[in-house]
């Protein structure tokens, strides 16, 4: 039967190849068993079978002792040979051997295979691939394979530390040092993870270099935006970039010269910035809003600007077109407007203040006013006919002189980078010396030239106290067009001149008034109007009466605020004296709740008539046997010694249901006793 059996289990081991060998027999016991069943005195069915069994066993430890012996083999042969020992269905010592020669030599290929491929090579795999090796059966091809990944883990450990490294190196390693390293990160393995990151960095770094030495070429020019783009770029590359000190040194001495600029025209708080003021005025809306731009929005486009190209942006001749063409709008659109503030209706009254180049008229408390000088000044001047006023939408900026911007130009003449604020200056100087030649021309004709001679002026002469004129100035009501000393000549006098030429005159002052610059030849044309019939005829108060009439109604303004605040002040200490009442009367509605809610545990269960609340000695409780509902003697009509201790108690509720109120023998009392509000005890008997 057992000779049987083992013939049979060679056809279904097949189905069993992953069991376990928990009952297979040895060879020993096999040969054993083989040896009785020959010595047996008859013939035992499956005899054969065994003896064929002994022979399968012993062909198949002759080839795995040939596999076993052999160096070079292939995994196909021994996973062949494993199948035939499986299949035996006998523990056999020769199969495990030859699984642990198949599991070294995939082992093998696995490394042979990782360290050719070097996509897939990294510290991580290869530890992976360490601990599997270790797991193996000791072999020289195995020590050899785990010697060679430690070696490559090293290797790959110790780059990545440098490239770590290089990474936040400071100072900053240069370019071709960083390619070298990405080159020898790449014949290592090209999965690193530090290596896509050095690499993506020395590719940002070749484009940022040719785009930084195409900029440097001297055919290119560029804006102080394009420069700062560039810069920004760079720093934080972990790259050395030799071209990046020089721009920088490039871009602070821009910035510094727009300072400069900056501080030398603009007013303080003044919410126009720098090119705003030195490009022709665009905007005539007084209406419009105007909110103070920070410098970082300085690279906003200016309208002159946002209709060129970037060809027309980099030809000089087109920026100067470009600004011709805005002088031409600013001055149409200023003529417009002057028509359109004559043509309205004039106020009536000498208090209101003309503005000179817009035509607008203003109340004296809703400007600034220029300022005069020292009240005991012997140049002060008594009257606003001595006053040449422009409004504040007008004189935009403090209008240095001509010399100081020509000192500008000559440090904008050493930079190298372009600034619309430095081209905007270089029309605007442009433009004003145009301007003086031609009013120097004008002033320069004998009738003009007599005007001047009768008024004590000499053309080119400063007025007083404009030598002590800088850029530093911070008047922001007096502009460098408002005449500091009183008209020459006699007080009285009066120019007569033909109509055209005050009409001349007038139109020349109007351009010279647009100008955000300092020019004698606008003040002496102003003194020129002012002597003129049309404007001598015109009534003017007196500046001391006027100054004390704003200095009322400063204070009469400042005492309205003051009793306002009072009066909220007032309404305010009212109104929390009503909240407090509020709040006590609040509290003391939720003390009377309280109390009222206290009141209503004490309450008896009495309904008809409800509880009376007795007090002091009334207070007797009884409980209804029955029911269990607790009353007062008090509020049923009864009194102590009705209740006796041996009778039960029924309520009125319940006495129909029990007609007798008699308390049964032995039972304990349920009368309940409590203190009355007053605080004495209550009468038991």
């Amino acid at each position: 039967m057992v000779a049987q059996q083992l013939c049979n289990n060679q056809g279904k081991v097949r189905t069993r190849l992953g069991a376990e060998a928990k009952y297979r027999l040895t060879v020993e016991e096999l040969q054993l068993f083989a040896n009785q069943l020959e010595t047996l005195p008859a013939k035992v069915s499956g005899h054969e079978g065994v003896t064929d069994l002994l022979d399968n066993v012993a062909k198949f430890q002759q080839q795995a002792a040939r596999l076993l012996e052999r160096e070079v083999v292939e995994v196909e042969e021994i996973e062949k040979c494993l199948e035939a020992g499986e299949l035996l269905e006998i523990d056999l010592q020769e199969v495990n051997q030859l699984r642990s020669k198949s599991d070294q030599l995939t082992w093998l290929e696995e490394v042979k295979e990782f360290v050719e491929d070097p996509s897939e090579v990294t510290v991580e795999a290869s530890k992976q691939l360490e601990a599997a090796g270790m797991s193996l059966q000791p072999h020289p091809n195995v020590e050899r394979g785990l010697a060679k990944l430690k070696g490559l883990r090293m290797t790959l450990e110790g780059w990545e530390e440098k490239a770590s490294s290089c990474l936040t190196a400071n100072p900053k390693l240069g370019l071709m040092e960083v390619e070298r390293l990405v080159a020898e990160g790449e014949s290592l393995s090209t999965a690193l993870p530090t290596l896509e990151k050095l690499t993506e960095a020395c590719r940002k770094a070749r484009e940022w270099w040719a785009r930084a030495e195409a900029l440097q070429k001297p055919e290119n020019y560029p804006y102080l935006d394009t420069l700062e783009a560039l810069v920004a770029r760079g720093r934080p590359l972990p790259i050395r970039l030799d071209p990046l000190n020089q721009l920088e040194t490039q871009v602070a001495s821009a910035r510094a010269w727009r300072e400069r600029t900056a501080r030398v025209f603009l007013k303080k708080n003044s919410h126009y910035n720098l090119l705003e003021v030195l490009s022709p005025r665009y905007e005539f809306d007084k209406d419009k809003k105007k909110k103070k731009r920070s410098n970082e929005d300085l690279s906003v486009r200016h309208p002159i600007f946002q209709g060129l190209s970037a060809v027309q942006l980099s030809d000089p001749q087109e920026i100067v077109n470009a600004f011709k063409q805005a002088e031409q709008n600013e001055l149409v659109s200023m003529r417009e407007l002057r028509d359109k503030n004559l043509a309205t209706e004039r106020a009536e009254g000498n208090c209101m203040l003309d503005c000179e180049l817009c035509r607008e008229q203003f109340q004296p408390g809703s400007v600034p006013l220029p300022r005069t000088g020292p009240h005991k000044s012997r140049d002060r001047p008594n009257s606003l006919r001595d006053i040449k006023f422009l409004c504040p939408a007008c004189l935009r900026s403090r209008r240095p002189r001509l010399e100081t911007i020509l000192s500008l130009l000559v440090s904008l003449q050493k930079l190298t980078v372009r600034l619309p604020e430095g081209e905007a200056l270089q029309c605007l100087t442009e433009r004003a010396m145009a301007w003086q030649d031609r009013a120097r021309t004008v002033l320069a004709t004998p009738e003009l030239s007599a005007a001047l001679a009768k008024l004590s002026i000499s053309r080119g002469e400063r007025a007083d106290g404009e030598e002590q004129e800088d850029e530093t100035s911070d008047s922001d009501g007096e502009g460098p067009s408002s005449p500091r000393k009183r008209l020459g000549g006699e007080p009285g006098l009066v120019l007569t001149l033909t109509a055209r030429t005050i009409v001349q005159l007038e139109d020349l002052m109007m351009e010279g008034d647009l100008l955000e610059v300092s020019l004698d030849e606008v003040a002496h044309i102003w003194r020129i109007l002012q002597a003129t019939p049309g404007r001598r005829d015109k009534k003017y108060p007196e500046l001391d009466q006027l100054e004390a009439e704003l200095v009322a109604a400063r204070e009469e303004r400042k005492k309205e605020k003051i009793k306002k605040r009072m009066q909220m002040t007032e309404q305010g200490s009212a109104e929390e004296r009503e909240r407090k009442k509020m709040r006590k009367k609040k509290k003391e509605e939720a003390r009377r709740a309280e109390l009222a809610a206290a009141d209503s545990d004490d309450d008896c269960s009495a309904s008809s008539p409800k509880c009376r609340r007795p007090t002091g000695k009334q207070v007797h409780w009884v409980q209804c046997d029955m029911c269990e509902l607790w009353y007062h003697l008090f509020c049923i009509g009864l009194k102590p010694h009705n209740i006796k201790e041996d009778e039960d108690f029924n309520c009125k509720n319940c006495v129909g249901k029990h007609g007798s109120t008699k308390r049964l023998p032995g039972k304990k009392p349920k009368e309940k006793i409590e203190k009355s509000e007053s605080g004495s005890d209550m009468d038991t008997d």
